[in-house]
């Protein structure tokens, strides 16, 4: 019997070890693949700056809209604004989304710092058709050494004026720098 288990432990310990072997193997994998990677280098902040617009602008023109967060610091006060911006070729006339949070930026401690929307209805903010503009989104109060926050969405949407209907963004979770 004590062979036998032995035996049977070895095969077990054999075939544990040649698995993960079995798995890497693949033969439709080249190895002589090459993957051009351009390097950009730029002479300043500024001409980093208009290559960044250039893309975006070249991005807008291709039928998508781009929807970001800003927050807006009324001096150095507690007062903050927190606005929808977006971009694109495409006019919207009215935003609207079941949750937006502004939450500290630090990753160790996620204190939410204020909850516009529910979360299970839709909050709806109209503004002037347009396909570059801004929405206020509210107010809220933030301690004036606080210079960064994350801002992020659930079940955001936009109005469309050129298929007359409502069509879902993409959510947004991303760190906003105070303004």
């Amino acid at each position: 019997m004590k062979k036998f288990l032995t035996f049977l432990l070895t095969c077990v310990l054999f075939i544990t070890s040649s698995m993960p072997v079995f798995a890497m193997t693949n033969d439709k994998v080249s190895t002589e693949t090459q993957v051009e990677i351009p390097v950009l280098q730029f002479d300043s902040k500024e001409d980093f700056e208009q290559y960044c617009y250039t893309l975006s602008k070249e991005k807008s023109t291709r039928g998508a809209t781009v929807i970001y967060a800003s927050v807006i610091r009324d001096g150095t006060s507690e007062d903050c604004e927190l606005y929808l911006l977006w971009e694109g070729d495409e006019m919207y006339n009215a935003f609207r989304y079941k949750k937006i949070q502004v939450k500290s930026a630090n990753l160790l401690s996620s204190k939410v710092y204020k909850t516009f929307g529910d979360g299970t209805n839709y909050t709806t903010k109209n503004t002037t058709a347009a396909s570059v503009g801004s929405v206020k989104i509210g107010d809220f109060k933030l301690d004036s050494d606080i210079e960064k926050v994350k801002v992020t969405s659930k079940g955001l949407q936009g109005y469309n004026m050129k298929s007359l209907s409502w069509l879902s963004g993409v959510e947004f979770s991303g760190t906003v720098t105070i303004n």
